[in-house]
């Protein structure tokens, strides 16, 4: 899938999922590449060490989450979700702001 297309999954901005990206790339977990046909966009692939850590790391996430998540209505997880994620964007935002600003020094 293309960067724009993973932050939206992942309910991000675009600059924050970009920074995520280059750390998990250094780190050799994903590769960003441009395809032949479409030279605008930038695809992100899971390496193969990349797949084996999503083996590892799904499990302990789903474990993870059904013991944060005992006891606690789907509404009230619901409005959580909403909330982080509207808290999220905001920073991301006021990041990118700060970037731009940066540059226009």
């Amino acid at each position: 899938m293309t960067q724009r297309e993973l932050s939206d999954e992942a309910g991000f901005m675009e600059p924050t999922t970009v920074i995520a990206l280059r750390s998990m790339e250094a780190l050799g977990y994903v590769t960003r590449e441009h395809r032949p046909d479409n030279r605008k966009n930038l695809y992100v692939f899971l390496t193969p060490k990349g797949k084996r850590l999503k083996k590892v790391l799904i499990p302990l996430a789903e474990e993870v989450n059904q013991i944060s998540l005992s006891g606690v209505t789907d509404g009230d997880v619901a409005a959580t979700r909403r909330t982080l994620l509207s808290m999220l964007e905001n920073l991301s935002r006021d990041s990118a702001n700060l970037d731009v600003s940066k540059e226009s020094r």
